[in-house]
């Protein structure tokens, strides 16, 4: 095993309904409690609105349906908000509505594996891979760049 895959990845775990899935610590800017979120006429049904944060605004989106999981009719006055760095603009801010914030888990880069083989769902480019939790459970490693990227 060499030193890379010995390097320690920090994650920050979050949850839509009862499963548990993670982004990268290193691309979160901050995580928010949603104030009054505004609609935003006119967008995509992925992004929900758009919230005013430290004076700027800044759209919200709920990437369920991108995903292919089931997206809650209503989503905007519960939950957590992540704002995460978009890696192609790394001055441009979104967040992303999640139900409740996990915890940060600081795994080897060793441990994060890749999608199983065999048939690809369509929402299998957005996840980098998944680690196993001290309980068992298998937290999917969102990628980021794939999933804003299809915003």
């Amino acid at each position: 095993m060499t030193a890379e895959n010995n390097a320690l990845i920090p994650l920050l775990t979050f949850h839509w309904g009862e499963e548990v899935y993670a982004v990268p610590l290193a691309a979160v800017h901050e995580v928010a409690r949603p104030s009054r979120m505004t609609p935003v006429p006119g967008n995509s049904r992925t992004v929900i609105g758009a919230i005013v944060l430290h004076g700027e605004v800044l759209p919200v989106a709920d990437v369920r349906g991108v995903l292919g999981l089931a997206v809650p009719p209503e989503r905007t006055s519960t939950g957590h908000i992540i704002v995460v760095r978009d890696r192609g603009n790394p001055a441009d801010l979104i967040g992303l509505h999640v139900d409740a914030i996990g915890e940060v888990l600081h795994v080897q880069e060793a441990e994060i594996r890749a999608q199983e083989s065999g048939p690809q769902s369509p929402s299998s480019g957005f996840f980098s891979g998944y680690v196993q939790s001290q309980d068992g459970d298998v937290i999917r490693v969102l990628c980021l760049p794939q999933v804003l990227g299809a915003l």
